[in-house]
């Protein structure tokens, strides 16, 4: 990764008792979570990550006697369908993040992977329009509820769909326009990369859930762009992920 202003890691409030949502199995009379090896299941009574709310539909569904399958299980606070950032305690730290690395006015603001409209809320105020792009048309249902008038939401593979909107922005209009990015853990596709750095737009969030992938998309990006900082923040405590909102900056042409 370009060097680049590493910040302390933000840790989160609770260790334990933080998820909003897990996904379970129901298998054989057994209800839980695949094991390492992906194949054997785990039967669990309660799950120590997940809050209250999360541990009494897991009773109730144990309860039930279930049909095979796999059951998402949310928190009254989550949207019923699609993704959702699954840390209640750091909703707002994360959001403010997004916030601060975005500029306070904007001519437009290009979404990628926009889910619900988590970010997009925070966004919405500071640029004439913005183009929130997502493949998932559940997710994209939960965020046409949001009263988000300068919101145009858009249901497309981000990879095509992106790019072909930094195109019709046009060089002078990028110039005062952002690129809010919030990739699985796969992190972005080449094609994606590539068009921000063909036509770049003055400053872009990337938000990864994985280190590795955000590391590699920074060799590519920094080709057109500085990074800024990048801030670490305990999205996932108790396991393995560390969540990353990176901040980018197009270079002077």
């Amino acid at each position: 990764m370009p060097e680049a202003n590493i910040l302390p890691v933000i840790a989160s409030p609770k260790p334990y008792g933080y998820r909003n949502r897990i996904t379970v199995h129901a298998e054989s009379g057994r209800i839980g979570f695949r094991a390492v090896n992906g194949r054997d299941l785990v039967d669990i009574r309660e799950c120590l990550l997940a809050r209250d709310g999360v541990n009494a539909q897991l009773t109730r569904l144990r309860e039930s006697r279930p049909a095979e399958g796999h059951y998402s299980l949310r928190d009254a606070s989550v949207p019923p369908s699609g993704f959702f950032q699954a840390n209640h305690e750091l909703h707002d730290a994360l959001r403010n993040l997004v916030a601060d690395g975005l500029p306070d006015k904007g001519e437009a603001l290009l979404e990628g992977y926009c889910g619900g409209g988590f970010f997009t809320e925070i966004a919405a105020s500071r640029f004439q329009r913005i183009i929130a792009i997502d493949n998932d048309a559940r997710t994209l249902r939960d965020a046409r509820r949001l009263p988000l008038p300068n919101v145009a939401w858009r249901e497309g593979d981000v990879a095509f769909a992106l790019p072909d909107e930094l195109r019709a922005l046009g060089e002078e209009a990028r110039r005062q326009s952002s690129v809010l990015l919030d990739p699985p853990r796969e992190g972005l596709p080449v094609r994606l990369a590539e068009s921000l750095c063909i036509d770049p737009v003055a400053r872009f969030v990337y938000v990864s859930c994985d280190p590795a992938t955000l590391a590699r998309d920074a060799r590519l990006l920094a080709k057109t762009y500085r990074l800024i900082s990048v801030q670490p923040i305990d999205l996932f405590p108790r396991t393995a992920q560390i969540e990353c909102v990176s901040i980018w900056q197009a270079l002077s042409r």
